[in-house]
């Protein structure tokens, strides 16, 4: 220890910079805390854009069924393997 920091004793060193770990453990924790449950949003392209997802729904088309189908995880996925499956 002495020769790095010229300390003769490692409890001196302890003693002496163990508080500025502390200090910087909390500001890190606060951080964090505040990020995660303050729902921050540190990365916009993270998060949906509610009017991506709004379509137009053609004429004669019960849109609340096209809704409960959409929503529908497994009808999702397979109306769009279908899709792509389609002749373009």
């Amino acid at each position: 220890v002495q020769g790095d920091s010229g300390h003769a004793q490692v409890s001196m060193v302890t003693d002496v910079y163990s508080h500025i770990i502390d200090e910087d453990r909390k500001k890190n924790a606060e951080r964090f805390e505040e990020a995660f449950y303050g729902k921050k949003n540190l990365n916009p392209q993270m998060t949906e854009d509610p009017r991506e997802k709004i379509i137009a729904v053609p004429e004669g088309v019960d849109s609340e069924l096209l809704t409960k189908v959409l929503n529908n995880p497994e009808m999702a996925a397979l109306l769009s393997a279908l899709a792509k499956s389609m002749p373009g």
